[in-house]
């Protein structure tokens, strides 16, 4: 045993040290880009906005002042739009973050139905979740979350806080006076900042600003490689 463990030692310790570092290439190409001051009226997006990518590439774009989901196809042409302000079913009141399956569904969260409702892939509408306490006062905020995600295991929701209402609202209404919100900052010269979600097959989405704070959608593919 302590022989063989010498020998293993001594194989290890005489490895070149090139063995380990090996050369990494980076390559990053654009896919597409929607949005931006003359876009078409569905890329036409608010300056809140949350996007999020499914199983098959598509980007899903939550489009807070308008109240629509926005479902983008991978070569960036228009797959569907889904809702708009209301108060029925599959309609929205106040919406500020939502949830993307891998197969294509999603969850919005409604402060103003005090529910979550649940898409499925097709944007048909499948069912309504509705907040603890609902029909007590303050139920909406009070039963909202901030932070939502799918669980990549199961058909669950893992949500997580409800601090987040009044700094959305805080932050519209500094956006319509005028003031900065609450945006991902631009990076150097024109550059998109950190990207804003990741998505299959290397694909990244950043968002740019013009001096309007008009968003542009921006899908890249990124590719790692090595000799």
């Amino acid at each position: 045993m302590a022989i063989g463990l010498t020998l293993a030692l001594a194989a290890a310790l005489a490895a070149p040290a090139h063995a380990q570092d090996q050369p990494v290439t980076l390559e990053v190409a654009e896919v597409y880009r929607v949005g931006g001051v003359n876009a078409e009226e569905w890329a036409f997006f608010g300056p809140a906005l949350q996007p999020s990518f499914d199983g098959a590439g598509n980007l899903l774009v939550l489009d807070v002042l308008n109240r629509r989901i926005i479902v983008i196809g991978p070569a960036g042409q228009l797959v569907r739009v889904v809702g708009r302000w209301g108060e029925g079913p599959g309609e929205f009141q106040l919406i500020v973050v939502f949830a993307v399956w891998r197969d294509g569904r999603f969850a919005v969260p409604d402060i103003g139905h005090s529910a979550i409702q649940v898409f499925s892939a097709d944007g048909e509408l499948e069912r309504f979740v509705n907040f603890a306490g609902e029909g007590a006062p303050m139920s909406g905020p009070l039963g909202y979350r901030e932070q939502l995600r799918t669980d990549p295991l199961s058909d669950k929701l893992i949500a997580q806080g409800a601090g987040g209402v009044l700094v959305a609202m805080i932050d519209r209404a500094n956006r319509r006076m005028g003031h900065p919100g609450n945006a991902t900052p631009a990076g150097v010269d024109g550059e998109p900042g950190m990207p804003e979600a990741f998505g299959p097959d290397g694909l990244v989405v950043y968002v740019e600003r013009d001096e309007l704070d008009v968003p542009t959608m921006v899908v890249r593919r990124v590719v790692l490689g090595g000799r």
